[in-house]
């Protein structure tokens, strides 16, 4: 404990600030510098924490306490290991008295427990062969970068029965710094890091600056910025990669910026943009570049995990918030506004004992130093408010040798790491994270020698409590991180890519799998993001980036869960993600491409299981915005499993709003336009497969009578269920304006089918109980009410060669659309049509233009089939629809070879 604190905050409550010197005269935040170098000629680097609260081993300036503006490059060169080990109680690797401990940890960086201030400089760690951290009881961890514990609460004490209570800080030295250095760590072997046993909550490990409540430096003209920064590069040449959550709650693991509530603007781009740029240059904003790479010969894994405490948050909330992230942000990371932490009381009055005593003082809230965008009962006592930027830095994650996967994976009952429940415990590679608000940005590249699975909670926890919010998603945002995100995402995998979102019969809502910028209720125009942006209105600023996807020997499958909102997309947006999401889309597969909504046949999982939608493009559920862009698929076929021989299948779901689609849109996602100034969804989607192309519409699953829609379509092309061009649904015919952009899909090998909604169809029958309405099936821009003057041409071609030759492979290559069947809906009107064309069932507008072509080809027949069972399920080849109104055109030529 340094004599800097040996004294309470020293602020009466009256708008003092501290005292200037500390008790030997010099300045009150001096710190200590100083480089500091380790080498081991042979053996270990090991760094073991106490068996006692308040122990610790590191290497780096600071403490316990022990605050300062700490500065000095850390080089470590170990010939064996390096261990940091804070996990050291009974249930740890060397036990002693169950529940000791507390507030352990070992590090390798400036700052440690309680000791704030701004710290930097680099840390550079060579090791001969792996690297292990572990956290353990309460207030644990093991970390890599400048930071550690601190807390912006406060508390209250009595020294004496006859004395005032006074209030005073929980770290009575809080004072937000920025930290700031390249951190570089290179091994041999293993890289694996575990966030804490079963013995107490709020541990961690880490490799990147921050950790708990370390805030940075609110002012951007500070000497290092506004948010913790500096390269990361963590690799192992013939090991893997692992971070792994904790056992109890908020017991987190991460390589990134950030952390749990550390507030700041994390990242920058130094001179990123120049030729031969300087690790050690600092951006306008005072900040290093802070790009991210890992690199690992085996394998990555990064595994959220659920808690092994059996209690609840709140009623029916079960615990955990174990997440593992690569990417700079964290669990309510960024800048927020003071309401978002304390919603009645704000920032405290804070009344140290002694001399200064003014009186008796409970003013309870947050620290008066804790850096928010606003001061709403002005007792904030710090000189800048801050401002959300959000977060910077590209991100590259790779491995080297054959069948090294990198995997994301959320609690999962079958690997032993759900236990009694996992809320918020997700997993993301991006930026940003749970409510952490701003843009990120920074373009991130995949490349897997092996397979690549992003997976969210799965299975049933041992407590009754739900398993919310705990999604995968590769891509900046995240869960109600608003902001406009922006970056290229470009992942190659050697084998099978599998995106599979959340499924638990304890309820797992919100647990989607997306790989593309954006998350659920994501947008700055909404939620907590915009009170945190201070934002005057809403903008059309969305994400953007090109998504180039490539798998050279596998399949990819994008499976929705069965819980709300547990959707499945490949594409910029999500749920509820609204603004203007952009970017071409590529990808090429050799095998398989398939993806499913949220099926749930015997009703097994209770609850709604609702807006499951799985899709691939920019949009989503209620995600409005003008979104555009290209779009090009290659797939050849499934070698085995359910869709052996088929080459791309999109298949619906069976509750409401559980859509499958292959274009930009969604369900009620209308674009921004407004009537005499519409805007329509655009991009040429190009779609070729060696097997079948299959989509196939749902139908309701009603248990009992309930009359719901479902609206369980399937569509390739852009629109969807009531994406109008524009907000109000007002739109004046024969204006020009509408979804749009050329078509081509070509099965080389195989048929092409676009089913309705029937359960009683013998080929290929929908999911569901056959209830609800709205379960069509279009290959074409537009969708049921739909409105807008959509246009492009489309090419259809089953079992034809590029050259017109009929294949040899498959010369029974057909084309099928049959509508859907009797949904008993109580209403009338079953809507569940089958079209090939620009528009659908009300969907009214002038459709195609002059020279516009519709040409379906098939290697042996065309098949319509007009179900009678509902009305309304009609089947249609060219523009329009039922009740369509409009002046439509396009040249169509239809060729059937047999």
């Amino acid at each position: 404990q340094a004599d800097d604190f040996n004294v309470y905050d020293g602020l009466d409550g009256t708008g003092s600030l501290f005292w200037p010197l500390d008790s030997s005269g010099n300045p009150l935040y001096d710190g200590f510098s100083g480089d500091i170098e380790l080498k081991t000629l042979a053996g270990d680097v090991r760094f073991t924490g106490g068996n006692s609260h308040s122990t610790f081993a590191k290497v780096g300036h600071g403490g316990y306490e022990t605050g300062g503006d700490h500065s000095g490059d850390i080089t470590i060169d170990a010939a064996a290991n390096l261990i940091l080990n804070a996990d050291i109680d009974l249930h740890g690797t060397a036990p002693g008295d169950a529940g000791s401990g507390n507030q352990t940890y070992a590090q390798v960086g400036h700052g440690g427990f309680y000791s704030d201030g701004e710290q930097s400089g680099n840390i550079d760690i060579t090791v001969g062969g792996g690297i292990t951290g572990d956290a353990g009881d309460s207030n644990s961890f093991a970390m890599i970068g400048h930071g550690g514990i601190s807390s912006h609460g406060t508390s209250t004490a009595q020294w004496g029965s006859t004395n005032p209570i006074f209030r005073y800080g929980t770290n009575r030295g809080y004072r937000p710094g920025t930290r700031t250095g390249n951190i570089e760590v290179d091994a041999f072997g293993d890289i694996v890091f575990t966030g804490g046993n079963t013995d107490g909550g709020d541990s961690f490990v880490m490799i990147g600056h921050g950790g708990r409540s370390i805030a940075a430096n609110p002012d951007p003209t500070g000497q290092y910025g506004d948010g913790h920064n500096g390269g990361i590069i963590v690799r192992t040449s013939d090991g893997k990669i692992r971070m792994q959550g904790g056992q109890n709650n908020q017991q987190f693991a991460m390589i990134g910026h950030g952390g749990f509530e550390s507030f700041g603007n994390h990242g920058g781009i130094g001179d990123d943009l120049a030729v031969g740029s300087d690790p050690n240059a600092r951006d306008a904003n005072n900040q290093l570049d802070s790009d991210i790479v890992v690199e690992a010969a085996t394998g990555v894994e990064m595994i959220a995990t659920g808690t092994s405490n059996s209690g609840n948050w709140g009623s029916s909330q079960g615990g955990s918030r174990n997440f593992a992230q690569i990417g700079h942000g964290g669990w309510r990371s960024s800048f927020r506004e003071v309401a978002d932490m304390d919603g009645t009381n704000f920032y405290a009055k804070l009344q140290p004992y002694g001399s200064n005593f003014g009186g008796q003082a409970d003013d309870s809230g947050l620290h008066p130093l804790m850096p928010a965008v606003d001061n709403p009962d002005g007792n904030y006592m710090g000189t800048v408010l801050a401002t959300v930027r959000g977060f910077t830095g590209d991100i590259s994650v790779k491995t080297t040798q054959a069948g090294g996967d990198i995997l994301f994976i959320g609690p999962n009952e079958a690997d032993g790491t759900l236990d009694h429940g996992g809320r918020e415990a997700y997993v993301q590679l991006g930026h940003g994270g749970y409510r952490s608000h701003g843009s990120g940005v920074g373009d991130i590249t995949v490349t897997s020698a092996g397979g690549i699975t992003f997976q969210a909670l799965q299975g049933t926890a041992d407590s009754s409590g739900t398993s919310h919010d705990a999604f995968a998603h590769l891509g900046h945002g995240g869960f109600r991180s608003g902001g406009n995100h922006e970056g290229d995402i470009n992942v190659v995998s050697e084998d099978s890519i599998l995106f599979q979102a959340s499924d638990s019969t304890n309820g797992a809502n919100e647990g989607f799998v997306q790989l593309g910028h954006g998350g659920f209720d994501d947008d700055d125009d909404q939620g907590e993001a915009t009170a945190a942006l201070l934002k005057s209105g809403d903008n059309d600023i969305g994400n953007t980036g090109n998504i180039e996807v490539t798998v050279n020997n596998g399949d990819l499958e994008f499976l929705a869960g069965r819980d709300v909102w547990t959707f499945a997309q490949l594409g910029h947006g999500g749920g509820s993600t609204r603004d203007s999401h952009s970017g071409e889309i590529s990808v090429d597969v050799s095998g398989g491409i398939r993806f499913v909504a949220g099926t749930d046949p015997g009703d097994t999982n209770p609850g709604a299981n609702n807006v499951t939608h799985a899709m691939l493009g920019h949009g989503g559920i209620d995600s409005d915005g003008d979104h555009h862009g290209n779009i090009m698929v290659r797939a050849g076929s499934f070698a085995a499993g359910p869709e052996a021989g088929r080459g791309i299948v999109f298949r619906a779901g069976d509750h409401d709003q559980n859509f499958a689609q292959l274009g930009h849109g969604g369900d009620s996602s209308r674009t921004f336009g407004s009537a005499g100034a519409e805007v329509g969804l655009f991009g040429d989607i190009d779609v070729e497969s060696d097997g079948d192309i299959l989509f196939v519409a749902g139908t309701f699953n009603q248990q009992i009578w309930q009359n719901n829609d479902g609206r369980n379509y399937v569509q390739l092309g852009h629109g969807g269920y009531d994406v109008d061009v524009t907000q109000d649904g007002s739109h004046s015919i024969g204006n020009g304006v509408g979804h749009n952009g050329s078509i081509r899909v070509v099965a080389n090998d195989g048929g092409i089918y676009f089913l309705g909604g029937d359960t009683q169809r013998a080929f290929e029958p929908s999911v569901g109980t056959g209830a609800g309405r709205f379960h069509y099936a279009q290959l074409g821009h537009g969708g049921y009410e739909a409105r807008g003057d959509h246009w492009g041409s489309i090419e259809v071609r089953a079992g034809i060669a590029a050259d017109g030759t009929v294949s040899v492979v498959n010369p029974n290559a057909d084309i099928m659309l049959a509508s859907g069947g009797d949904g008993g809906d109580r209403w009338g009107d079953q809507n569940s049509y089958a079209m090939i064309g620009m528009g659908g069932r009300t969907a009214q507008g002038n459709l195609g233009r002059a020279g516009d072509t519709i040409s379906v080809m098939a290697g042996r027949d065309i098949n319509l089939i007009a179900n009678t069972g509902g009305p309304n399920n009609f089947v249609h080849l060219g523009n329009g629809g039922f009740d369509s109104r409009g002046d439509h055109q396009a040249d169509i030529q239809v060729f059937a070879e047999r």
